[in-house]
Protein backbone atom coordinates (compact mmCIF):
# COMPACT_ATOMS: atom_id res chain seq x y z
CA UNK A 1 0.00 0.00 0.00
CA UNK A 2 1.41 3.44 -0.88
CA UNK A 3 2.49 5.49 2.14
CA UNK A 4 0.09 8.36 1.33
CA UNK A 5 -2.91 6.05 1.23
CA UNK A 6 -1.88 4.45 4.54
CA UNK A 7 -1.49 7.92 6.12
CA UNK A 8 -5.01 9.01 5.12
CA UNK A 9 -6.48 5.77 6.48
CA UNK A 10 -4.83 6.46 9.84
CA UNK A 11 -5.97 10.08 9.76
CA UNK A 12 -9.57 9.02 9.11
CA UNK A 13 -9.42 6.45 11.92
CA UNK A 14 -8.37 9.05 14.46
CA UNK A 15 -11.02 11.59 13.43
CA UNK A 16 -13.99 9.35 12.76
CA UNK A 17 -17.05 9.65 14.98
CA UNK A 18 -16.66 7.21 17.91
CA UNK A 19 -18.94 4.22 17.81
CA UNK A 20 -20.96 4.12 21.04
CA UNK A 21 -21.58 0.57 22.23
CA UNK A 22 -24.32 0.44 24.85
CA UNK A 23 -24.23 -2.66 27.10
CA UNK A 24 -27.35 -4.77 27.05
CA UNK A 25 -26.74 -6.50 30.39
CA UNK A 26 -29.35 -6.24 33.11
CA UNK A 27 -26.88 -7.12 35.87
CA UNK A 28 -26.90 -4.73 38.83
CA UNK A 29 -23.50 -3.24 39.62
CA UNK A 30 -22.08 -1.56 42.74
CA UNK A 31 -19.55 0.64 40.91
CA UNK A 32 -20.40 1.93 37.46
CA UNK A 33 -18.15 3.89 35.11
CA UNK A 34 -20.27 5.90 32.67
CA UNK A 35 -17.65 5.39 29.96
CA UNK A 36 -18.42 1.66 30.06
CA UNK A 37 -21.88 2.63 28.82
CA UNK A 38 -20.65 4.73 25.94
CA UNK A 39 -20.10 8.18 27.44
CA UNK A 40 -17.44 10.09 25.48
CA UNK A 41 -16.85 13.21 27.59
CA UNK A 42 -15.49 15.41 24.82
CA UNK A 43 -18.09 18.19 25.20
CA UNK A 44 -19.44 17.53 21.71
CA UNK A 45 -21.18 14.15 21.70
CA UNK A 46 -24.48 13.68 23.51
CA UNK A 47 -23.78 11.61 26.64
CA UNK A 48 -27.34 11.73 28.01
CA UNK A 49 -28.28 8.16 27.11
CA UNK A 50 -25.05 6.67 28.39
CA UNK A 51 -25.39 8.40 31.76
CA UNK A 52 -29.03 7.37 32.07
CA UNK A 53 -28.16 3.74 31.32
CA UNK A 54 -25.33 3.81 33.85
CA UNK A 55 -27.72 5.01 36.55
CA UNK A 56 -30.15 2.27 35.59
CA UNK A 57 -27.43 -0.38 35.92
CA UNK A 58 -27.28 -0.28 39.71
CA UNK A 59 -29.74 -0.46 42.54
CA UNK A 60 -27.13 0.67 45.04
CA UNK A 61 -23.69 2.05 44.28
CA UNK A 62 -21.47 4.73 42.77
CA UNK A 63 -21.88 6.18 39.29
CA UNK A 64 -18.35 7.26 38.41
CA UNK A 65 -17.77 10.21 36.07
CA UNK A 66 -14.10 10.24 35.03
CA UNK A 67 -12.49 13.54 34.10
CA UNK A 68 -14.19 14.96 31.02
CA UNK A 69 -16.85 17.27 29.58
CA UNK A 70 -20.18 15.44 29.35
CA UNK A 71 -22.88 17.03 27.21
CA UNK A 72 -26.52 16.52 28.20
CA UNK A 73 -29.52 17.34 26.02
CA UNK A 74 -32.44 16.16 28.18
CA UNK A 75 -33.19 15.53 31.83
CA UNK A 76 -32.07 12.35 33.55
CA UNK A 77 -34.14 10.61 36.22
CA UNK A 78 -32.39 9.83 39.50
CA UNK A 79 -33.20 7.26 42.18
CA UNK A 80 -32.38 6.15 45.71
CA UNK A 81 -29.18 4.63 47.05
CA UNK A 82 -26.82 5.88 44.38
CA UNK A 83 -23.98 8.40 44.35
CA UNK A 84 -22.96 10.50 41.35
CA UNK A 85 -19.24 11.01 41.84
CA UNK A 86 -16.78 12.96 39.73
CA UNK A 87 -13.21 14.19 39.92
CA UNK A 88 -13.15 17.54 41.71
CA UNK A 89 -12.27 20.24 39.18
CA UNK A 90 -12.11 17.78 36.31
CA UNK A 91 -15.63 16.42 35.76
CA UNK A 92 -17.93 18.83 33.90
CA UNK A 93 -21.59 18.29 33.05
CA UNK A 94 -22.76 20.67 30.33
CA UNK A 95 -26.52 21.09 29.86
CA UNK A 96 -27.40 22.05 26.32
CA UNK A 97 -29.62 25.10 25.84
CA UNK A 98 -32.03 23.15 23.62
CA UNK A 99 -33.09 20.89 26.49
CA UNK A 100 -36.87 21.26 26.55
CA UNK A 101 -37.16 19.93 30.14
CA UNK A 102 -34.93 22.72 31.50
CA UNK A 103 -33.73 20.27 34.15
CA UNK A 104 -30.47 18.39 34.33
CA UNK A 105 -31.29 15.68 36.89
CA UNK A 106 -34.78 15.30 38.28
CA UNK A 107 -37.00 13.32 40.60
CA UNK A 108 -40.63 14.34 40.51
CA UNK A 109 -44.15 13.11 41.17
CA UNK A 110 -44.93 12.39 37.53
CA UNK A 111 -42.09 9.85 37.30
CA UNK A 112 -43.19 7.41 39.98
CA UNK A 113 -44.76 7.07 43.38
CA UNK A 114 -41.55 6.31 45.27
CA UNK A 115 -39.41 8.10 47.80
CA UNK A 116 -35.91 9.34 47.03
CA UNK A 117 -33.45 8.40 49.79
CA UNK A 118 -29.69 8.26 50.29
CA UNK A 119 -28.79 10.00 47.06
CA UNK A 120 -25.57 12.02 46.82
CA UNK A 121 -23.57 14.11 44.35
CA UNK A 122 -19.91 15.06 44.73
CA UNK A 123 -17.04 16.40 42.69
CA UNK A 124 -19.14 17.76 39.80
CA UNK A 125 -19.02 21.01 37.82
CA UNK A 126 -22.57 21.43 36.49
CA UNK A 127 -23.09 24.20 33.93
CA UNK A 128 -26.09 25.46 31.99
CA UNK A 129 -24.89 26.43 28.51
CA UNK A 130 -27.94 28.44 27.45
CA UNK A 131 -29.58 31.66 28.53
CA UNK A 132 -31.14 31.18 31.96
CA UNK A 133 -32.94 34.51 31.53
CA UNK A 134 -34.93 33.49 28.47
CA UNK A 135 -38.69 33.78 28.89
CA UNK A 136 -40.26 30.48 29.81
CA UNK A 137 -36.98 28.97 30.98
CA UNK A 138 -36.00 28.52 34.64
CA UNK A 139 -33.44 25.76 34.35
CA UNK A 140 -32.60 23.63 37.39
CA UNK A 141 -29.49 21.53 37.78
CA UNK A 142 -31.25 19.23 40.28
CA UNK A 143 -35.03 19.35 40.62
CA UNK A 144 -36.63 17.24 43.38
CA UNK A 145 -40.43 17.16 43.68
CA UNK A 146 -41.92 14.08 45.39
CA UNK A 147 -45.52 13.03 45.00
CA UNK A 148 -48.04 13.72 47.76
CA UNK A 149 -47.38 11.47 50.68
CA UNK A 150 -43.82 10.78 49.50
CA UNK A 151 -40.52 12.37 50.46
CA UNK A 152 -36.80 12.71 49.97
CA UNK A 153 -34.39 11.82 52.78
CA UNK A 154 -30.62 12.10 53.23
CA UNK A 155 -29.87 13.89 49.97
CA UNK A 156 -26.40 15.44 49.87
CA UNK A 157 -24.29 17.62 47.58
CA UNK A 158 -20.60 18.24 48.27
CA UNK A 159 -17.62 19.77 46.50
CA UNK A 160 -19.63 20.77 43.43
CA UNK A 161 -19.70 23.90 41.27
CA UNK A 162 -22.97 25.12 39.73
CA UNK A 163 -22.84 27.81 37.03
CA UNK A 164 -25.41 29.64 34.93
CA UNK A 165 -28.59 28.16 36.42
CA UNK A 166 -31.71 30.05 37.42
CA UNK A 167 -32.13 27.54 40.26
CA UNK A 168 -29.20 25.22 40.88
CA UNK A 169 -30.67 22.90 43.54
CA UNK A 170 -34.43 22.82 44.05
CA UNK A 171 -36.24 20.91 46.79
CA UNK A 172 -39.83 21.60 45.76
CA UNK A 173 -43.14 20.56 47.31
CA UNK A 174 -46.74 19.95 46.25
CA UNK A 175 -48.22 21.89 49.19
CA UNK A 176 -47.37 23.05 52.70
CA UNK A 177 -49.48 20.50 54.59
CA UNK A 178 -46.53 18.19 55.26
CA UNK A 179 -42.75 17.93 55.18
CA UNK A 180 -41.53 16.65 51.81
CA UNK A 181 -37.77 16.63 52.40
CA UNK A 182 -35.76 15.35 55.38
CA UNK A 183 -32.11 16.00 56.28
CA UNK A 184 -30.64 17.40 53.05
CA UNK A 185 -27.03 18.56 53.21
CA UNK A 186 -25.22 20.95 50.86
CA UNK A 187 -21.57 21.47 51.78
CA UNK A 188 -18.50 23.04 50.21
CA UNK A 189 -20.26 23.88 46.95
CA UNK A 190 -19.94 26.96 44.77
CA UNK A 191 -22.84 28.69 43.00
CA UNK A 192 -21.78 31.08 40.26
CA UNK A 193 -23.66 33.43 37.93
CA UNK A 194 -27.13 32.22 38.88
CA UNK A 195 -29.51 34.80 37.45
CA UNK A 196 -33.00 35.41 36.24
CA UNK A 197 -34.88 38.27 34.63
CA UNK A 198 -38.50 39.08 35.31
CA UNK A 199 -40.82 38.32 32.41
CA UNK A 200 -44.39 39.55 32.71
CA UNK A 201 -46.73 36.65 32.06
CA UNK A 202 -49.68 37.17 29.74
CA UNK A 203 -52.34 36.21 32.30
CA UNK A 204 -50.67 36.57 35.67
CA UNK A 205 -48.42 39.42 36.70
CA UNK A 206 -46.60 37.53 39.42
CA UNK A 207 -43.12 37.41 40.87
CA UNK A 208 -40.50 35.38 39.05
CA UNK A 209 -37.47 34.73 41.18
CA UNK A 210 -34.36 32.62 41.01
CA UNK A 211 -32.59 30.93 43.89
CA UNK A 212 -29.22 29.22 43.84
CA UNK A 213 -30.67 26.91 46.52
CA UNK A 214 -34.43 26.58 46.90
CA UNK A 215 -35.71 24.66 49.95
CA UNK A 216 -39.46 24.06 50.19
CA UNK A 217 -41.03 22.09 53.08
CA UNK A 218 -37.67 20.87 54.30
CA UNK A 219 -36.83 19.60 57.79
CA UNK A 220 -33.40 19.81 59.39
CA UNK A 221 -31.37 21.04 56.45
CA UNK A 222 -27.67 21.90 56.43
CA UNK A 223 -25.95 24.39 54.14
CA UNK A 224 -22.34 25.01 55.14
CA UNK A 225 -19.03 26.04 53.67
CA UNK A 226 -20.60 27.14 50.37
CA UNK A 227 -19.85 30.14 48.21
CA UNK A 228 -22.52 32.11 46.35
CA UNK A 229 -21.06 34.48 43.74
CA UNK A 230 -22.59 36.88 41.19
CA UNK A 231 -26.23 35.86 41.30
CA UNK A 232 -28.32 38.75 40.08
CA UNK A 233 -31.47 40.06 38.44
CA UNK A 234 -30.71 41.17 34.90
CA UNK A 235 -33.17 44.04 34.88
CA UNK A 236 -34.48 46.57 37.37
CA UNK A 237 -38.07 45.32 37.66
CA UNK A 238 -39.15 45.37 41.27
CA UNK A 239 -41.05 42.09 40.86
CA UNK A 240 -37.90 40.09 40.25
CA UNK A 241 -35.45 38.94 42.87
CA UNK A 242 -32.52 36.61 43.08
CA UNK A 243 -31.57 34.83 46.27
CA UNK A 244 -28.55 32.86 47.33
CA UNK A 245 -30.54 30.59 49.65
CA UNK A 246 -34.34 30.61 49.92
CA UNK A 247 -36.15 28.41 52.45
CA UNK A 248 -39.93 28.44 52.83
CA UNK A 249 -42.18 26.47 55.16
CA UNK A 250 -39.10 24.71 56.47
CA UNK A 251 -37.64 24.11 59.93
CA UNK A 252 -34.56 23.41 62.04
CA UNK A 253 -31.95 24.25 59.46
CA UNK A 254 -28.32 25.23 59.90
CA UNK A 255 -26.75 27.81 57.57
CA UNK A 256 -23.14 28.15 58.63
CA UNK A 257 -19.81 29.46 57.36
CA UNK A 258 -21.01 30.38 53.87
CA UNK A 259 -20.01 33.36 51.72
CA UNK A 260 -22.73 35.25 49.83
CA UNK A 261 -21.45 37.99 47.55
CA UNK A 262 -22.31 39.82 44.35
CA UNK A 263 -19.73 41.56 42.23
CA UNK A 264 -15.95 41.57 42.44
CA UNK A 265 -14.45 41.11 45.88
CA UNK A 266 -13.30 44.42 47.34
CA UNK A 267 -15.25 46.56 44.84
CA UNK A 268 -18.57 48.32 45.30
CA UNK A 269 -20.73 47.54 42.23
CA UNK A 270 -22.28 50.50 40.42
CA UNK A 271 -25.71 48.84 40.59
CA UNK A 272 -26.82 46.23 43.10
CA UNK A 273 -29.04 43.75 41.24
CA UNK A 274 -28.98 40.97 43.82
CA UNK A 275 -32.05 40.62 46.00
CA UNK A 276 -31.09 38.68 49.10
CA UNK A 277 -28.24 36.59 50.38
CA UNK A 278 -30.59 34.56 52.61
CA UNK A 279 -34.39 34.68 52.62
CA UNK A 280 -36.37 32.60 55.10
CA UNK A 281 -40.15 32.54 54.68
CA UNK A 282 -42.32 30.81 57.32
CA UNK A 283 -39.23 29.07 58.68
CA UNK A 284 -38.87 27.91 62.28
CA UNK A 285 -35.90 27.13 64.46
CA UNK A 286 -33.10 27.69 61.95
CA UNK A 287 -29.57 28.76 62.96
CA UNK A 288 -27.69 31.21 60.71
CA UNK A 289 -24.15 31.54 62.04
CA UNK A 290 -20.70 32.58 60.89
CA UNK A 291 -21.67 33.67 57.37
CA UNK A 292 -20.32 36.54 55.29
CA UNK A 293 -22.95 38.42 53.25
CA UNK A 294 -21.98 41.33 50.99
CA UNK A 295 -23.49 43.52 48.24
CA UNK A 296 -27.24 42.79 48.31
CA UNK A 297 -30.47 44.74 48.59
CA UNK A 298 -30.96 42.84 51.86
CA UNK A 299 -28.21 40.62 53.15
CA UNK A 300 -30.88 38.58 54.94
CA UNK A 301 -34.69 38.71 55.09
CA UNK A 302 -36.49 36.78 57.85
CA UNK A 303 -40.19 36.85 56.98
CA UNK A 304 -43.02 35.39 59.08
CA UNK A 305 -40.55 33.17 60.92
CA UNK A 306 -40.10 32.15 64.55
CA UNK A 307 -37.22 31.05 66.78
CA UNK A 308 -34.59 31.81 64.15
CA UNK A 309 -31.10 32.55 65.47
CA UNK A 310 -28.68 34.83 63.56
CA UNK A 311 -25.32 35.03 65.28
CA UNK A 312 -21.78 36.10 64.46
CA UNK A 313 -22.47 36.94 60.82
CA UNK A 314 -20.71 39.69 58.86
CA UNK A 315 -23.28 41.68 56.87
CA UNK A 316 -22.21 44.46 54.53
CA UNK A 317 -24.55 45.79 51.87
CA UNK A 318 -24.50 48.69 49.45
CA UNK A 319 -27.97 47.95 48.04
CA UNK A 320 -31.09 50.10 48.15
CA UNK A 321 -32.59 48.60 51.30
CA UNK A 322 -31.99 47.54 54.89
CA UNK A 323 -29.13 45.18 55.65
CA UNK A 324 -31.09 42.75 57.85
CA UNK A 325 -34.89 42.64 58.00
CA UNK A 326 -37.30 40.83 60.28
CA UNK A 327 -40.76 41.07 58.74
CA UNK A 328 -43.51 39.62 60.91
CA UNK A 329 -41.05 37.38 62.76
CA UNK A 330 -41.07 36.63 66.48
CA UNK A 331 -39.01 34.98 69.21
CA UNK A 332 -35.81 35.32 67.19
CA UNK A 333 -32.30 36.00 68.50
CA UNK A 334 -30.03 38.44 66.63
CA UNK A 335 -26.67 38.29 68.38
CA UNK A 336 -23.04 39.18 67.79
CA UNK A 337 -23.43 40.28 64.17
CA UNK A 338 -21.53 43.02 62.38
CA UNK A 339 -23.92 45.03 60.20
CA UNK A 340 -22.70 47.92 58.06
CA UNK A 341 -23.02 50.14 54.97
CA UNK A 342 -26.74 49.74 54.24
CA UNK A 343 -28.26 52.52 52.15
CA UNK A 344 -31.23 52.45 54.52
CA UNK A 345 -31.24 50.89 58.01
CA UNK A 346 -28.86 48.37 59.49
CA UNK A 347 -31.32 46.17 61.39
CA UNK A 348 -35.05 46.67 60.80
CA UNK A 349 -38.06 45.01 62.46
CA UNK A 350 -41.42 45.47 60.72
CA UNK A 351 -44.97 44.26 60.61
CA UNK A 352 -45.29 42.10 57.51
CA UNK A 353 -47.73 43.66 55.04
CA UNK A 354 -48.65 40.30 53.55
CA UNK A 355 -49.60 38.48 56.77
CA UNK A 356 -50.10 41.48 59.11
CA UNK A 357 -47.86 39.70 61.64
CA UNK A 358 -45.75 41.97 63.83
CA UNK A 359 -42.14 41.32 64.82
CA UNK A 360 -42.50 40.70 68.55
CA UNK A 361 -40.49 39.20 71.42
CA UNK A 362 -37.15 39.25 69.61
CA UNK A 363 -33.76 39.69 71.28
CA UNK A 364 -31.22 42.01 69.64
CA UNK A 365 -28.04 41.52 71.62
CA UNK A 366 -24.36 42.50 71.27
CA UNK A 367 -24.46 43.53 67.61
CA UNK A 368 -22.18 46.14 66.01
CA UNK A 369 -24.14 48.36 63.62
CA UNK A 370 -22.53 51.30 61.86
CA UNK A 371 -22.20 53.47 58.73
CA UNK A 372 -25.79 52.94 57.56
CA UNK A 373 -27.84 55.54 55.70
CA UNK A 374 -30.80 55.46 58.07
CA UNK A 375 -31.16 54.28 61.66
CA UNK A 376 -28.81 51.68 63.03
CA UNK A 377 -31.82 49.85 64.50
CA UNK A 378 -35.39 50.53 63.36
CA UNK A 379 -38.48 49.08 65.05
CA UNK A 380 -41.85 49.68 63.41
CA UNK A 381 -45.15 48.12 64.54
CA UNK A 382 -43.13 45.69 66.64
CA UNK A 383 -43.65 45.07 70.35
CA UNK A 384 -42.05 43.52 73.43
CA UNK A 385 -38.57 43.32 71.92
CA UNK A 386 -35.35 43.35 73.96
CA UNK A 387 -32.39 45.45 72.78
CA UNK A 388 -29.29 45.00 74.92
CA UNK A 389 -25.54 45.48 74.65
CA UNK A 390 -25.41 46.68 71.04
CA UNK A 391 -22.88 49.19 69.74
CA UNK A 392 -24.61 51.54 67.30
CA UNK A 393 -22.59 54.36 65.79
CA UNK A 394 -22.02 56.71 62.84
CA UNK A 395 -25.33 56.01 61.11
CA UNK A 396 -27.73 58.43 59.41
CA UNK A 397 -25.35 59.30 56.60
CA UNK A 398 -27.66 58.43 53.70
CA UNK A 399 -29.18 60.71 51.08
CA UNK A 400 -32.25 58.58 50.36
CA UNK A 401 -35.39 60.77 50.88
CA UNK A 402 -37.04 57.88 52.72
CA UNK A 403 -34.42 58.27 55.43
CA UNK A 404 -34.95 62.00 55.95
CA UNK A 405 -36.70 61.53 59.32
CA UNK A 406 -34.95 58.32 60.26
CA UNK A 407 -31.29 59.13 60.89
CA UNK A 408 -31.10 57.95 64.46
CA UNK A 409 -29.10 55.41 66.38
CA UNK A 410 -32.27 53.54 67.44
CA UNK A 411 -35.68 54.57 66.12
CA UNK A 412 -39.07 53.42 67.51
CA UNK A 413 -42.29 53.85 65.50
CA UNK A 414 -45.58 52.32 66.73
CA UNK A 415 -43.68 50.32 69.34
CA UNK A 416 -44.66 49.31 72.86
CA UNK A 417 -43.34 47.23 75.78
CA UNK A 418 -39.79 47.23 74.40
CA UNK A 419 -36.66 47.38 76.57
CA UNK A 420 -33.54 49.23 75.38
CA UNK A 421 -30.80 48.53 77.93
CA UNK A 422 -27.01 48.89 78.17
CA UNK A 423 -26.39 49.87 74.53
CA UNK A 424 -23.57 52.15 73.42
CA UNK A 425 -24.75 54.71 70.88
CA UNK A 426 -22.58 57.50 69.48
CA UNK A 427 -21.41 59.53 66.48
CA UNK A 428 -17.72 60.39 66.62
CA UNK A 429 -17.49 62.01 63.20
CA UNK A 430 -16.62 65.68 62.93
CA UNK A 431 -19.64 66.24 60.68
CA UNK A 432 -22.21 64.39 62.77
CA UNK A 433 -25.19 62.88 60.95
CA UNK A 434 -26.72 60.49 63.47
CA UNK A 435 -29.35 62.92 64.77
CA UNK A 436 -30.40 61.32 68.06
CA UNK A 437 -29.09 58.37 69.97
CA UNK A 438 -32.64 57.11 70.54
CA UNK A 439 -35.77 58.55 68.95
CA UNK A 440 -39.23 57.46 70.21
CA UNK A 441 -42.08 58.90 68.18
CA UNK A 442 -45.54 59.83 69.42
CA UNK A 443 -47.11 56.57 68.26
CA UNK A 444 -45.03 54.52 70.71
CA UNK A 445 -45.84 53.82 74.35
CA UNK A 446 -44.70 52.09 77.54
CA UNK A 447 -41.12 51.41 76.53
CA UNK A 448 -38.08 51.30 78.81
CA UNK A 449 -34.80 53.03 77.96
CA UNK A 450 -32.39 52.25 80.80
CA UNK A 451 -28.67 52.69 81.40
CA UNK A 452 -27.57 53.22 77.83
CA UNK A 453 -24.28 54.96 77.10
CA UNK A 454 -25.32 57.65 74.62
CA UNK A 455 -22.68 60.11 73.43
CA UNK A 456 -22.40 63.06 71.05
CA UNK A 457 -25.10 63.33 68.39
CA UNK A 458 -26.15 65.98 65.90
CA UNK A 459 -29.39 67.04 67.64
CA UNK A 460 -29.38 65.36 71.03
CA UNK A 461 -29.12 62.16 73.03
CA UNK A 462 -32.77 61.12 73.27
CA UNK A 463 -35.99 62.41 71.74
CA UNK A 464 -38.94 60.89 73.58
CA UNK A 465 -42.35 61.77 72.21
CA UNK A 466 -43.88 58.49 73.27
CA UNK A 467 -46.42 57.94 76.03
CA UNK A 468 -45.49 56.39 79.37
CA UNK A 469 -41.92 55.47 78.44
CA UNK A 470 -39.33 55.19 81.19
CA UNK A 471 -36.04 56.93 80.39
CA UNK A 472 -32.87 56.50 82.45
CA UNK A 473 -29.51 57.53 80.98
CA UNK A 474 -26.31 55.89 82.22
CA UNK A 475 -24.16 58.12 84.41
Amino acid sequence: MPFAAFFFILLYAFHATPVVAYPTTTAKLEWVNIKDFGAIGDGVHDDTKAISMAIGATDSGVIWFPMGNYRLTSSIAIKSFISLKGEVGGTHLLMSSNNMDNQCFMFQFSDNNNNLENFSVSGMNVTYMGNADAAGKEPNAFFLLPNKGRHTKNISFSNCVFSGWANAITFNCRDFAAIYHYYPSITNCSFQNCSYSYHKEATNDKKRNSQAIWLGSVFRYNVSGCRFVNYEVNNSDAYAATVGLYAYHSANGTITSNIFTSGVSGQIPAVINTGYGIWLYYDKGTYITGNTLKNHHNTAKIQNCSKVVLSNNNMETFGQDNALELDGSSNCIISGNTITSAIMCGLALFKDNESSYSSNNNRLVNNNIFNCGGAGILLSHSNANYINGNTVFNNGNGSDPLMADNKQGIYLDHVSETKIIHNKIFDDRENKKQEYGIFINATSSNNQVINNNILSHKLGLISNKGIGSKITIAQ
